[in-house]
Protein backbone atom coordinates (compact mmCIF):
# COMPACT_ATOMS: atom_id res chain seq x y z
CA UNK A 1 0.00 0.00 0.00
CA UNK A 2 1.12 3.28 -0.85
CA UNK A 3 1.91 5.91 2.11
CA UNK A 4 1.46 9.53 1.50
CA UNK A 5 2.19 12.16 3.75
CA UNK A 6 2.51 15.68 3.66
CA UNK A 7 5.18 17.80 4.98
CA UNK A 8 4.93 21.27 6.63
CA UNK A 9 8.61 22.73 7.01
CA UNK A 10 8.58 25.86 9.73
CA UNK A 11 10.75 27.99 11.23
CA UNK A 12 9.78 30.54 13.78
CA UNK A 13 11.67 34.15 14.77
CA UNK A 14 10.88 34.39 18.66
CA UNK A 15 10.95 37.46 20.81
CA UNK A 16 13.55 35.14 23.55
CA UNK A 17 14.25 32.08 24.15
CA UNK A 18 11.17 30.65 26.59
CA UNK A 19 8.16 29.93 25.22
CA UNK A 20 5.96 31.35 28.31
CA UNK A 21 7.91 34.75 28.56
CA UNK A 22 8.59 35.58 24.88
CA UNK A 23 6.62 35.95 22.19
CA UNK A 24 6.97 34.92 18.43
CA UNK A 25 7.74 37.49 16.37
CA UNK A 26 7.87 36.06 12.82
CA UNK A 27 6.84 32.45 11.11
CA UNK A 28 6.95 30.91 7.80
CA UNK A 29 6.01 27.44 6.35
CA UNK A 30 6.77 25.33 3.28
CA UNK A 31 4.10 22.67 2.38
CA UNK A 32 5.92 19.64 0.68
CA UNK A 33 4.24 16.45 -0.71
CA UNK A 34 5.41 12.88 -0.88
CA UNK A 35 7.46 13.14 -3.57
CA UNK A 36 9.39 16.32 -2.04
CA UNK A 37 7.73 18.83 -4.40
CA UNK A 38 6.88 22.08 -3.11
CA UNK A 39 3.30 22.84 -2.71
CA UNK A 40 2.44 26.57 -1.29
CA UNK A 41 4.30 28.69 1.51
CA UNK A 42 3.30 30.96 4.14
CA UNK A 43 4.96 33.75 6.12
CA UNK A 44 3.85 36.35 8.54
CA UNK A 45 5.30 38.92 10.99
CA UNK A 46 3.11 38.55 14.40
CA UNK A 47 2.33 41.91 15.99
CA UNK A 48 2.63 41.89 20.16
CA UNK A 49 -0.33 39.68 21.21
CA UNK A 50 0.00 39.33 24.80
CA UNK A 51 1.42 42.21 26.76
CA UNK A 52 2.68 40.17 29.76
CA UNK A 53 5.33 38.38 27.16
CA UNK A 54 8.91 40.20 26.70
CA UNK A 55 10.32 40.64 23.10
CA UNK A 56 14.37 40.87 24.44
CA UNK A 57 16.77 43.16 22.51
CA UNK A 58 19.16 40.36 21.97
CA UNK A 59 16.49 38.56 19.81
CA UNK A 60 15.97 41.25 17.67
CA UNK A 61 19.70 41.95 16.94
CA UNK A 62 19.96 38.15 16.39
CA UNK A 63 16.85 38.93 13.27
CA UNK A 64 17.29 42.38 12.72
CA UNK A 65 13.81 43.00 13.04
CA UNK A 66 12.80 46.04 15.08
CA UNK A 67 9.26 46.68 17.18
CA UNK A 68 8.82 49.00 14.68
CA UNK A 69 8.84 46.97 11.68
CA UNK A 70 6.64 43.85 14.05
CA UNK A 71 3.97 46.67 14.17
CA UNK A 72 3.53 48.27 11.10
CA UNK A 73 4.35 44.94 8.84
CA UNK A 74 2.91 42.43 11.50
CA UNK A 75 -0.44 41.06 11.84
CA UNK A 76 -2.94 40.35 14.25
CA UNK A 77 -2.22 36.92 16.33
CA UNK A 78 -5.63 35.01 15.76
CA UNK A 79 -5.67 35.93 11.64
CA UNK A 80 -1.90 34.04 11.62
CA UNK A 81 -3.50 31.68 13.51
CA UNK A 82 -6.09 31.45 11.48
CA UNK A 83 -3.90 31.72 8.15
CA UNK A 84 -1.96 28.78 9.71
CA UNK A 85 -4.61 26.77 10.16
CA UNK A 86 -5.58 26.68 6.46
CA UNK A 87 -2.39 26.66 5.19
CA UNK A 88 -1.79 23.13 7.66
CA UNK A 89 -5.14 22.23 6.01
CA UNK A 90 -3.80 22.15 2.73
CA UNK A 91 -1.30 20.30 3.48
CA UNK A 92 -2.89 17.65 4.34
CA UNK A 93 -3.32 13.73 1.93
CA UNK A 94 -7.25 12.96 2.93
CA UNK A 95 -7.85 12.34 6.41
CA UNK A 96 -3.94 12.59 6.97
CA UNK A 97 -2.79 15.51 8.72
CA UNK A 98 1.18 16.74 7.57
CA UNK A 99 4.23 16.16 9.55
CA UNK A 100 6.26 19.21 11.28
CA UNK A 101 9.35 19.64 9.83
CA UNK A 102 12.73 22.32 11.19
CA UNK A 103 15.68 22.45 12.81
CA UNK A 104 15.58 22.12 16.36
CA UNK A 105 11.81 22.00 16.47
CA UNK A 106 11.00 19.66 19.03
CA UNK A 107 12.51 21.31 22.01
CA UNK A 108 11.88 24.94 20.99
CA UNK A 109 9.76 26.22 17.84
CA UNK A 110 7.21 23.25 18.84
CA UNK A 111 6.40 24.72 22.49
CA UNK A 112 6.24 28.37 20.89
CA UNK A 113 3.94 27.49 18.43
CA UNK A 114 1.76 25.65 21.04
CA UNK A 115 1.84 28.62 23.56
CA UNK A 116 0.88 30.58 20.47
CA UNK A 117 -2.29 28.34 19.55
CA UNK A 118 -3.22 28.18 23.29
CA UNK A 119 -3.22 32.00 23.42
CA UNK A 120 -5.96 32.25 20.17
CA UNK A 121 -8.00 29.46 21.92
CA UNK A 122 -6.87 26.68 19.59
CA UNK A 123 -5.02 23.33 19.79
CA UNK A 124 -2.19 22.93 16.91
CA UNK A 125 -2.40 19.14 17.49
CA UNK A 126 -5.99 18.87 15.81
CA UNK A 127 -3.71 20.49 12.44
CA UNK A 128 -0.61 18.25 12.45
CA UNK A 129 0.42 14.46 12.61
CA UNK A 130 1.18 14.33 16.34
CA UNK A 131 2.62 10.80 16.04
CA UNK A 132 5.77 12.09 14.32
CA UNK A 133 7.65 14.97 13.72
CA UNK A 134 11.20 15.56 11.81
CA UNK A 135 13.72 17.55 13.44
CA UNK A 136 16.53 17.93 11.18
CA UNK A 137 18.98 18.82 13.66
CA UNK A 138 18.40 15.15 15.65
CA UNK A 139 19.12 14.22 12.09
CA UNK A 140 22.05 16.14 11.56
CA UNK A 141 23.16 14.18 14.85
CA UNK A 142 22.82 11.37 13.23
CA UNK A 143 24.46 11.96 10.15
CA UNK A 144 27.37 13.99 10.86
CA UNK A 145 28.99 12.65 13.96
CA UNK A 146 32.25 14.85 13.63
CA UNK A 147 30.73 18.52 12.98
CA UNK A 148 32.11 21.11 14.42
CA UNK A 149 28.46 21.91 15.38
CA UNK A 150 25.11 21.34 14.31
CA UNK A 151 23.58 24.75 14.11
CA UNK A 152 21.10 25.37 10.55
CA UNK A 153 24.16 26.83 8.72
CA UNK A 154 26.36 24.53 9.51
CA UNK A 155 24.20 21.56 9.01
CA UNK A 156 22.77 23.41 5.39
CA UNK A 157 27.25 23.47 4.52
CA UNK A 158 27.59 19.74 5.41
CA UNK A 159 24.97 18.50 3.08
CA UNK A 160 26.15 21.42 0.68
CA UNK A 161 22.89 23.56 0.74
CA UNK A 162 22.91 27.24 0.29
CA UNK A 163 21.61 29.49 3.45
CA UNK A 164 21.44 32.98 2.69
CA UNK A 165 19.94 35.68 5.17
CA UNK A 166 19.90 33.55 7.85
CA UNK A 167 18.13 33.99 11.11
CA UNK A 168 14.77 35.07 9.20
CA UNK A 169 11.97 33.08 8.93
CA UNK A 170 11.34 32.17 5.45
CA UNK A 171 15.22 31.97 4.69
CA UNK A 172 16.27 29.51 7.08
CA UNK A 173 12.75 27.67 6.50
CA UNK A 174 14.05 27.45 2.45
CA UNK A 175 16.97 25.84 3.50
CA UNK A 176 15.78 23.69 5.92
CA UNK A 177 13.44 22.14 3.41
CA UNK A 178 16.37 21.55 0.67
CA UNK A 179 18.34 19.89 3.89
CA UNK A 180 15.46 18.02 4.90
CA UNK A 181 15.09 16.53 1.42
CA UNK A 182 18.51 15.88 1.24
CA UNK A 183 17.80 13.36 4.24
CA UNK A 184 14.62 11.98 2.58
CA UNK A 185 16.10 11.37 -0.85
CA UNK A 186 19.31 9.94 0.71
CA UNK A 187 17.13 7.41 3.04
CA UNK A 188 14.82 6.82 -0.53
CA UNK A 189 17.93 6.17 -2.45
CA UNK A 190 16.92 8.24 -4.83
CA UNK A 191 20.43 8.48 -6.18
CA UNK A 192 20.32 5.17 -8.17
CA UNK A 193 22.30 5.34 -11.44
CA UNK A 194 20.13 6.03 -14.11
CA UNK A 195 19.92 2.72 -15.78
CA UNK A 196 17.38 2.32 -13.00
CA UNK A 197 18.95 -1.48 -11.58
CA UNK A 198 17.82 -1.83 -7.89
CA UNK A 199 20.48 -1.86 -5.29
CA UNK A 200 20.60 -4.45 -2.42
CA UNK A 201 19.89 -2.52 0.55
CA UNK A 202 23.55 -2.82 2.18
CA UNK A 203 24.55 -1.16 -1.03
CA UNK A 204 22.13 1.84 -1.27
CA UNK A 205 21.59 2.96 2.19
CA UNK A 206 22.73 6.22 2.87
CA UNK A 207 21.51 8.36 5.97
Amino acid sequence: MQHLQNYAVFDLETGGLVPTNNPITEIAIIGLDTDLNEIGRYESLIKIYNKSLIIQQEALNVSGLTLDIIDKKGKEAKIVCDEIIQFLQKCKVGKKLPILVGHNIDKFDIPFLVKFFEFNKKDLFNYINDDITIDTLQWSHLKWKKSINYKLGTCCQNAQVELTEAHRAMPDTVATSELVKSFIRSLRSENLSNNNQVKTFRESFQF
